[in-house]
């Protein structure tokens, strides 16, 4: 009996479903969420994410405006009161002083436009930002949908995990009864009694280790999907695509441009659109119209009438040519400023050149170690085969009497030891697949 409890262990890594969750209570109020759920949430209570879609909307909005081929306009209105002071007292008669008293009111409206050689380049400015956006926008979600992963993986293998430690602790639990029961019948010794205690002692802080770190992991999701603290979450157990990761071959040959790489050339192509409008403006002749209209009524509202002669109109037209001479000037400040602009997009260039190296042995690495963790969980595979046996052929020559306890329990220990550790590399496997895939901004 004791040796088919043994062989839990080997059928854990084949079968982990067995074993998830490893805390049914509070089930029936649990959340039970998919990977694909846990996302819609994610994006549903994601802050970063809203204050992008924000600014893009913005940015789209001020792609497709032409305000800067609208003229500015702006009106006015004023009223005045004018009156002598020092010469109230000085003139000769009276009617002079109460004509010498006026209100004034006076209304103008102006139109002002700027035609100057950049104003085209603004606009494909304009759609560049709107596009960078576009960019920032996806990178993001593949970082957060990245992260998300990783963690829901990481949970499920946090569970397994927690599996192995509680049936552990069962079996030391179950074995020191027994061992408290045949000492007391005087069958073992106090030796093999003190075994079995601190199998039981190391077990217990093993599952609390596992335990906690399980709920830092939820309280990290939790914080993902905007749910309160006290909220209950169980995930579907899931596996990565068959088949999903290209031939090493094909992209090593031609890796896809991913986010990071599109922004950097974006970034590039808008520094030398900044760089011909500064060009354009800082050298070109700009034209400027302008149109303004006023009015003004000047009667003396002491009178009892006034007439059309004392209202007045005023019709002003303006055009004006600027053409700036500082670029012109060696050692200027505009002449500087172009000059920092190409030294700019240069470097940039640069670092377009070093992130596609970059990238590409980043991609080149992932594939090595994909490689390499494949064969660590074969042999893994292999070495958790051959320990189950062992342990099983220990638990009978420990019911034969013919090894101590503390010999069964270090082959049990050592059975433990290596499931976790094919768990954790099944676990690595996992992430290197999906940052693989992130990278060349392929589906999992």
């Amino acid at each position: 009996m004791k040796s088919k409890i043994l062989l839990i262990f080997s059928l854990i890594f084949i079968t982990p479903d067995l074993f998830y969750p490893a805390d049914t209570s509070g089930d029936d109020k649990a959340v039970l969420l998919s990977l694909d759920q846990a996302w819609d949430l994610m994006l549903e209570s994601n802050g970063t994410l809203h204050k992008l879609h924000t600014e893009w909307g913005a940015a789209r909005r001020k792609a497709g405006a032409y305000d800067q081929w609208i003229p500015s306009l702006s009106a006015g209105a004023s009223l005045n009161r004018a009156s002598p002071l020092i010469s109230r007292y000085t003139m000769p008669s009276e009617s002079e002083q109460v004509e010498s008293d006026f209100w004034s009111l006076r209304a103008t409206l102006n139109m002002q436009l700027k035609i100057a050689p950049g104003l085209s380049i603004e606009e494909e400015l304009r759609q560049l930002r709107a596009d960078l956006l576009d960019l920032e926008i996806a990178k993001t979600v593949r970082s957060f949908r990245y992260d998300l992963t990783i963690l829901y993986y990481e949970i499920l293998a946090g569970e397994n995990r927690i599996a192995l430690q509680q049936e552990s602790l069962n079996l030391a639990k179950s074995r020191l009864r027994q061992t408290e029961l045949q000492f007391e019948q005087g069958v073992k010794s106090d030796l093999e009694l003190l075994s079995a205690r601190i199998a039981v002692a190391r077990d217990i802080p093993a599952l609390q280790k596992e335990e906690a770190n399980q709920e830092k992991r939820y309280i990290t999701l939790r914080n993902y999907l905007g749910l309160e603290d006290s909220a209950v979450v169980k995930l579907t157990p899931v596996s990565l695509k068959e088949g999903g990761i290209p031939e090493s071959e094909a992209v090593l040959s031609s890796i896809p441009v991913n986010p990071d790489m599109l922004i950097l050339e974006n970034r590039i192509r808008q520094a030398e659109l900044q760089y011909r409008q500064s060009v354009k403006e800082g050298r070109g002749p700009s034209l400027g119209m302008s149109m303004g209209w006023s009015s003004s009524l000047d009667p003396a509202f002491e009178k009892e009438s006034w007439t059309s002669e004392e209202w007045r109109d005023n019709l002003s037209l303006g055009l004006s040519l600027t053409l700036p001479l500082d670029s012109y000037i060696r050692g200027s400040s505009d002449q500087l400023s172009l000059k920092e602009l190409e030294e700019d997009i240069e470097a940039a260039r640069i670092t377009l050149d070093d992130a596609g190296r970059a990238l590409r042995d980043e991609v080149r690495t992932l594939y090595l170690d994909i490689e390499l963790s494949r064969s660590n969980i074969e042999m893994n595979e292999l070495n958790v085969s051959l320990l189950t046996q062992n342990a099983n052929k220990m638990e009978q020559n420990y019911n034969n009497g013919r090894v101590p306890l503390r010999d069964l329990d270090e082959s049990r220990q050592e059975l433990k030891e290596a499931l976790l550790a094919l768990e954790d590399e099944k676990l690595k496997l996992t992430t290197l697949t999906v940052e693989l895939l992130t990278l060349l901004g392929l589906e999992w």
